[in-house]
């Protein structure tokens, strides 16, 4: 699986089980190479890090004189997200970026998120607490970015050109 296909995975289900709540906002992929203005009532999601969980492991499955040689590595990627909502100071009722953050995390914290993407190869944890800052938009007011951290799994793999071995030959030598 690729870190794109993974994303996909998350994307899909958090918009999925996001609009089960009640909650429709638009989830996308940030710092894309393409300057994008930002979209309110939004939840972005990047990687900022990468780690591997265990050890390569290989497997071989000999077919039409290759090996069939597989590596694989079990890859946590670490995730950022973070949700922008203008505040609508006249509806108490209304939720704030804050809310759409500690919603997000519920979502991907939940048991039903988890077996979604799981079935998919794909897996969640390590959510952090959210992180408040604020900043200065277009219109020179204060707006609230709140964000927090998750590790997603996924298992990443090549496929070495491995010949078979087709006879084995013992020679013996004399000394």
């Amino acid at each position: 699986m690729t870190e794109t296909q993974a994303f996909v995975v998350i994307r899909l289900e958090l918009i999925k089980q996001l609009a089960a709540y009640g909650y429709t906002p638009s989830v996308l992929a940030g710092r894309q190479p393409n300057k994008q203005q930002l979209v309110d009532n939004s939840v972005y999601l990047f990687p900022i890090g990468e780690a591997r969980q265990g050890v390569q492991g290989r497997t071989y499955r000999p077919k039409d004189g290759h090996a069939g040689h597989i590596e694989r590595v079990r890859v946590s990627k670490t995730i950022q997200v973070q949700c922008f909502k203008k505040t609508d100071i006249q509806d108490a009722s209304a939720p704030t970026a804050s809310d759409l953050c500690a919603i997000v995390k519920m979502v991907i914290d939940s048991l039903p998120f988890q077996e979604a993407i799981r079935a998919k190869g794909v897996a969640t944890h390590t959510s952090v607490p959210i992180r408040e800052p604020e900043f200065i938009n277009d219109a020179g007011d204060y707006e609230k970015n709140p964000s927090f951290d998750f590790d997603m799994s996924f298992t990443r793999e090549i496929r070495p050109i491995t010949p078979a071995i087709e006879t084995v030959t013992a020679v013996t030598r004399g000394i």
